[in-house]
């Protein structure tokens, strides 16, 4: 009776442990999302536009709801830049949306058999995205129109003023060097070379305003630029849209997020160009921060409307100090004077007398800095 007593308690506990195990399985008549929590970048999967143009150098993540699967999380970032230097930080670029590092949008999932689809709205902080997005095991197909707060920049469009007027902004309180059998500034010195030198028979603010056309900022955060590549260029080229984008702070100043994945691929991918941007970023440490962060610009007008934008010495000094121990050297600085006589031509004494004591002094201009704007003067265009 024993033994057949046990046997039947073993019989009904396994039976249970069968039924409990079956409700455990899904149910058939119970959706579920197809797709697993991924994070989609340019070279797994990611189709990304912003304002119906390509954006490249982001990532997406698509995060499936555990209890709901008609819904999902999706975060925007930017994706990490790859500086191919052994031991270096690997810094995260500006996120997809001006000024948010990351965005989360929760959206609504419609399920077609392995694909999910969304579409919505997002509105916060003044901004407003409208989203639309196809997910697939294989990849992610994600549209943005963005409208960013109002400002005072958005829809304007500004040209540099007249070279004759020099567009160049060049404001910096140093120490004076020895020059000649005297003194001279650092901010007198460079504003005389930049009006007095040529090149192909134009100052350097005639080749400037040769080469770069209107700049526009337009309402969903994007910065345009008309621009040739080389003065002999009959038309003006118009710049792709998510090179660069902007954001106005508080103070109506503007922080400005350069986007390298999109510059190489408007140089068509090409490998000086990529080179040129990993060794920048690799070797200023201060500049990687600003890859995420932004570039904070200065902007001040005056009576006449003219619009200075402009690098400020929080800016410029960090980077000027990565190059102060070269200039430290007398043969990096032969170096340089022999580059720079050789494309002189003719001038090749002139320019000797004028920059190599400028050279010289550099480091202790660099140390002796106590404020400096380095930028352009623009007008707003006739609409």
């Amino acid at each position: 009776m024993k033994k057949s007593l046990f046997i039947y308690m073993f019989a009904a506990a396994l039976a249970g442990g069968m039924i409990t195990s079956c409700s455990n399985n899904e149910d058939p008549d119970v959706e579920v999302c197809p797709i697993e929590k991924t994070t989609f970048t340019d070279f797994s999967g990611l189709t990304l536009t912003y304002s119906g143009q390509p954006m490249l150098g982001k990532q997406v993540e698509f995060a499936p709801d555990a209890t709901d699967a008609t819904k999902a999380v999706i975060t925007l970032s930017g994706a990490p830049l790859n500086l191919s230097r052994e031991n270096a930080p690997v810094p995260t670029t500006a996120g997809v949306i001006p000024g948010e590092k990351t965005t989360v949008i929760n959206v609504n999932l419609a399920i077609n058999n392995d694909e999910v689809s969304f579409e919505g709205v997002d509105e916060k902080n003044g901004r407003k995205i409208s989203y639309k997005g196809n997910v697939s095991k294989g990849g992610m197909t994600l549209d943005l129109t963005v409208e960013m707060p109002q400002n005072e920049y958005a829809g304007t469009t500004w040209n540099l003023i007249a070279p004759e007027k020099n567009p160049i902004l060049i404001k910096w309180e140093a120490d004076d060097f020895p020059f000649a059998d005297g003194s001279w500034d650092i901010q007198n010195a460079l504003n005389l070379i930049i009006g007095m030198t040529q090149i192909e028979g134009q100052t350097i603010p005639q080749m400037l305003c040769g080469i770069l056309g209107e700049v526009s900022f337009l309402p969903d955060g994007n910065i345009q630029a008309k621009y040739k590549n080389s003065l002999a260029d009959a038309d003006w080229s118009t710049s792709p849209l998510n090179i660069a984008t902007y954001t106005v702070t508080s103070d109506n100043e503007l922080v400005l997020y350069i986007n390298p994945a999109q510059i190489i691929a408007m140089n068509g991918g090409a490998e000086g160009s990529s080179n040129i941007i990993m060794t920048v970023f690799g070797m200023i440490p201060s500049l990687q921060s600003m890859l995420t962060d932004g570039i904070p610009l200065g902007v001040s007008k005056d009576e006449n409307g003219v619009m200075s934008v402009y690098l400020e010495e929080e800016v410029l000094l960090p980077i000027l100090q990565t190059v102060k121990p070269l200039l430290e050297n007398e043969d990096t600085i032969n170096m340089i004077m022999e580059m720079i006589k050789k494309s002189a031509g003719d001038m090749a004494d002139l320019a000797e007398a004028f920059l190599r004591p400028i050279l010289v002094a550099f480091p202790n201009i660099i140390d002796t800095t106590e404020d400096m704007e380095i930028g352009i003067k623009l007008e707003q265009a006739a609409e």
